[in-house]
This record gives structure tokens, sequence and C-alpha cells, in this order.
């Protein structure tokens, strides 16, 4: 985090439309007038902001603003109703499908966890490792002691994963037994588990009990010393951005209206007044948790 907020410059009103700016001069993510309509509603609005290469990125805001509607967009899901430029590691990525961006090294966690239900807690982790894996069914035939070696390294690291989560004996549960807490848990090992370059989150702690969310601090500041994992985050718990975004973006009815570290965020006029505008809950997207949001 810089060491001075003061000297960090913000957006420019919401009329405006150059980038807002990053923390530093090496984007993993860049998005540009980023418009998404829904009917005659528009999810986004003309959003620009950059995510510094190995940062931290919290993006908050109140209900409708468009957090989830950026995630969805950035991750493929939106791409025939996107016009704008989305750049990832300087690629342009905007027409691009979920699966071509996961190989490309994007992974992405839900507000409500895609799990696998039939499955234990240490199966559905070991799916992240299949973008990763080098050996196929052909491989495993023909070269039987490397795959093993592989499927045996998998596992390891997925067990070390949910040993940092705190669910280190919850591997052999059933996913059917688990809390909502615990699945989101299960939904962000899954992701981590594919070793990403840009890790995308939508509400991580959301349903976590502090315990929980302190497990996940801790999760994120691991992944992000240890592997230099970007991540962007959509965070409705102001302690938990606190505790681990270097950057911070704050969002008011489809656009990106200020930016820059998270105290100064919080204390700019910009972001006061998102909290009080208007919000038209266009995209299903957020539930208020605390911390006047």
């Amino acid at each position: 985090m810089p060491a001075n907020p003061e000297t960090t410059r913000f957006g420019t009103a919401p009329g405006a439309r150059p980038a807002l700016p990053g923390p530093g001069d090496m984007p993993m993510l860049r998005v540009e007038g980023l418009h998404v309509t829904f009917g005659g509603v528009k999810a986004l609005n003309g959003v620009d902001l950059s995510v510094d290469l190995h940062s931290i990125t919290a993006v908050v805001g109140p209900n409708g603003a468009g957090k989830t509607t950026l995630l969805n967009a950035v991750n493929g899901f939106l791409r025939d109703r996107v016009s704008g430029r989305i750049t990832i590691n300087g690629q342009d990525t905007v027409r691009m499908r979920p699966a071509e961006l996961s190989e490309l090294g994007v992974a992405r966690s839900f507000q409500e966890p895609r799990l696998i239900e039939a499955t234990t807690v240490l199966d559905n982790v070991l799916c992240g490792a299949h973008v990763t894996r080098r050996h196929g069914v052909i491989s495993q035939l023909l070269l039987p002691r490397l795959a093993a070696r592989e499927e045996a390294a998998s596992v390891e690291r997925a067990r070390a994963i949910l040993d940092v989560m705190g669910m280190d004996t919850l591997a052999d549960t059933p996913l059917s037994q688990l809390s909502y807490g615990h699945r989101k848990l299960v939904d962000l090992a899954r992701a981590v588990m594919r070793q990403p370059d840009l890790l995308l989150l939508d509400e991580p702690s959301s349903g976590l009990d502090e315990r929980e969310q302190a497990a996940l601090a801790d999760t994120l500041r691991q992944l992000h010393e240890r592997e230099r994992t970007t991540i962007v985050l959509i965070e409705h718990h102001m302690t938990l951005v606190r505790a681990v975004a270097d950057w911070m973006v704050a969002m008011q009815t489809g656009r990106a209206v200020v930016a820059g570290p998270p105290e100064a965020v919080l204390e700019s006029r910009e972001f006061k007044d998102a909290l009080v505008g208007d919000t038209r809950g266009d995209d299903d997207e957020d539930t208020d948790h605390e911390e006047g949001l």
C-alpha cells in the first residue's frame, strides 16, 4: 500500500471517461469504456479501471452498482452484450469465452458456489487441477507412473490449500454436509487450485463467520505473497478489504467513480456519495452486509 495515500490521484467525476489509475504501471487487467446493456438498462456505463500485476484490488459499491456485471464481463460470460475494451496481460480478451480465459490463467469464484454435490470436499477442490494437468487419459495409460506422481502432487496441493483455510479435517466430508460458509471456501479453494494468474472473487466472505473470514484473509495473503497471484475481489466487509487490499475501486450506477488505496477511497467524497446514490438493482448482484455498504 502506498505510504502517502493523500498524494494518490483519484478518478474524475462520473461524466468523464479517462481510465482510473491503477497502483502501478504494469496492468494485469485493463478495462476501457466498458458498456453492458440488458434490454434498455445499462448495467455498465463506460467503466474504466486498471489492475496492477500482483496486486489485490477490491471493487466496492452499493447494490446495483454493476460490480458482479463487471466480473462477468471480464470472465467472458457477457461477451455478446459488451462493448469497449478488456485486456489481460496485454491481450485483448473482450470476445473470449470463459474456457479460453481459463486457459489464459483466469479463475473465478461465485456468490453462489457451483460445486459437484455428489462428491467430497477434496474431490471438488481437485477439479480445479484439470486446467494445469499435463497428463490426460492416454498419458495415464502410456505413462502411468508419471500420471500417478502428478495426481499425488495435486492431492498434496489440495490438502495444503484446505489446511490454510482451516478445512483440512473436512477434506473427506461429503459436500452435502457442509454449511454455506464452508461451501464458499471450497469454491475458493477450487479456484486457487488452478494456480491462476488472475483470480476473480465475487463476495468471497459472504456467509462466513469471523473465524472463517480470518482464514479467508490468510489464504488471500498467502496466495498473493507465495504465488504472486493478481486478485480482484468484490467485497462488502471493509475489515477484510483493509486487511488484504492494496487498491480499491468504488462503483456507482454502472461506473467506476474513484480509485486509490482503501483508506483514501473510504474517506473520499465520491465514495460517500456512492453510498447514498441511486441504485437500480439491475444485475442481481449484491447483498449488503455491514460497515456502510
